[in-house]
Parts: C-alpha cells; sequence; structure tokens
C-alpha cells in the first residue's frame, strides 16, 4: 500500500521532474492553454485544496520551492481545522508566498447548498471571500480567483489539450 508522506511526495515530484515536466501555476496554466494550446505537452499544474492543515501545507510548499517547483494553494475561507485570521496561519501564509506559490481561495459552496443561496449571492459570496483574504492577510491582488474562470479554463483544457493526464 502507498504511504502518502513528505518523502513519498518529494519522490513523485522527482520522478516527475526526472520524466521531462515543468511544473506551472494555475495562472500560467490558464495562459498556456488559451494563448498558446499546442505547447502544452510536458507540463504539470499542482493545487493543493488546503482543508486541514496549514501547517502541513507550509512543509510541502517548503519541499516544493526546494525542488524549484512552485504550485497554487487553494486555503478555505471557512475551515473546521484553521483559522485565516490567527498569527500562525498568517505566517504560514505569508511563507508561502514567500516561496513563490500562488494563494487562491477555495471557495466551499457546499455551505452554500446547505443555505439556499443562489447562483447570485454564491457569486457575490466568493468575490467577497477573495477580497477578505486579500485584505486580511495583505495579500492585495496577490489572492487568485478561479472558480469564476474554471469553467473557461475547463472548457479550453478539454478543446485544445489533445491529453491531460492526473499524477
Amino acid at each position: 500500500m502507498f504511504k502518502f508522506n513528505l518523502q513519498s511526495y518529494s519522490t513523485m515530484l522527482e520522478h516527475a521532474k526526472d520524466a521531462g515536466y515543468e511544473f506551472i501555476s494555475f495562472t500560467k496554466a490558464k495562459e498556456l492553454i488559451i494563448d498558446k494550446p499546442n505547447e502544452n505537452d510536458g507540463t504539470c499544474t499542482l493545487r493543493h485544496d488546503i482543508d486541514v492543515n496549514i501547517n502541513f501545507a507550509l512543509k510541502m510548499a517548503a519541499l516544493e520551492a526546494n525542488l524549484g517547483i512552485y504550485s497554487t494553494y487553494f486555503l478555505m475561507w471557512r475551515s473546521l481545522f484553521y483559522n485565516l485570521t490567527s498569527r500562525n496561519s498568517q505566517n504560514c501564509v505569508e511563507k508561502i508566498i514567500s516561496l513563490g506559490h500562488e494563494i487562491a481561495l477555495h471557495y466551499d459552496l457546499g455551505y452554500d447548498t446547505l443555505k439556499g443561496y443562489s447562483t447570485l449571492r454564491s457569486i457575490k459570496e466568493i468575490n467577497s471571500q477573495a477580497a477578505w483574504m486579500e485584505q486580511l492577510l495583505r495579500l492585495q491582488g496577490k489572492v487568485r480567483l478561479f472558480s469564476s474562470a474554471l469553467a473557461d479554463f475547463t472548457y479550453q483544457r478539454n478543446r485544445y489539450c489533445s491529453k491531460v493526464e492526473y499524477i
């Protein structure tokens, strides 16, 4: 049975690099897929949905940076396990960014469903949460919003990418 830990994750990333994969951010992936659809072979986009442990996310970010790999960390505004307003969380986010990674909003549509929110209300909540994260974490213009762009991103990926692999 495969055991996931930092060592096995590092080994997996090293194998991917040895196989010639280039790791790119979500922002760069969207640009590449739309602007240069025939030049995307051999690229890998890493995203991390941080649902539980922001401290472990920082360890992963440091490991990736040491390998010259940069990814996108999706943080939750409403998490049962961490609080973005805490000093610890803010320090972790600042360090993740300083290592060269992107920060994005990990929006929980399940909450909206439970509350019976309309699509328009959800869109307003997404924008509000992203703005709040930018203000709280002093990240003006650095919190990426992919929820509204994701449908276009997925469409373009399916339209232009001849081969999409998940590892």
